[in-house]
């Protein structure tokens, strides 16, 4: 019997996902009509068993003045069935990391959004082509 993967084509299939560390802090005392952020991006590869990849996916906000920060890490644990490494490499970096950002635009959009507050909506962007540009 073939496994589905075979069968369709895929060589990645996502395993698991989830929030590994969540820190929001919000030290705004008067209610400002518009803010400025900051954002950084990480992401890290790791082979934590034969064909099994944990993919993590950092971001850091931070607004101009520092009242509101937000420390978000999501990991997502794929199964890679490439055999060619440097096809195998690509798609870890970048399909895996795509297929994990719209989890993460909406768990940062999902914290951010409380009572008197302004929640953080990330566009929809290549995050590909930031870490491109950033590295």
């Amino acid at each position: 019997m073939k496994k589905m993967s075979e069968e369709n084509g895929s060589v990645l299939i996502l395993k698991r996902v989830y929030f590994s560390d969540i820190t929001y802090t919000y030290r705004v005392e008067n209610q400002k009509q518009k803010m400025e952020y900051l954002f950084d991006f990480e992401k890290q590869i790791e082979e934590i068993s034969e064909n099994i990849y944990r993919v993590s996916l950092t971001c850091r906000i931070e607004d101009s003045d520092k009242e509101i920060e937000l420390n978000i890490k999501e990991v997502g644990e794929f199964e890679c069935l490439e055999k060619d490494e440097k096809i195998r490499h690509t798609i870890l970096n970048e399909n895996a990391i795509a297929i994990l950002f719209p989890y993460l635009r909406s768990q940062i959009c999902l914290v951010t959004t409380q009572p008197e507050q302004l929640p953080i909506s990330l566009p929809a962007f290549n995050i590909i082509s930031l870490f491109e540009w950033v590295f």
